[in-house]
């Protein structure tokens, strides 16, 4: 993962838009998620949202709360190398 920080990686998820890039200039946690759903734009949480799904359905174990932040925070590589920023 990585490249250009504007654009998505992978071709598409479920119909909707590309996966998000954990690691691009947009993150895929914001402030204004600490302050709750209604304070964040539907666009964050749509990114956030795609990127979980893809991880789900990329991932061999069940994803509870922790891991699912962890995969927001440090990045999990979807292609099967699992968590990455330890080898950034």
């Amino acid at each position: 993962m990585g490249g250009d920080p504007f654009e998505s990686v992978g071709t598409g998820w479920a119909g909707q838009q590309a996966v998000p890039d954990p690691y691009g200039e947009r993150p895929l946690l914001t402030c204004a998620m600490t302050r709750g759903y209604d304070a964040t734009r539907d666009e964050e949480r749509d990114r956030l949202r795609c990127y979980l799904e893809a991880v789900v359905a990329s991932r061999p174990a069940p994803v509870h709360t922790n891991v699912a932040f962890d995969a927001a925070y440090f990045g999990y590589d979807l292609g099967g190398d699992g968590y990455t920023a330890a080898a950034r």
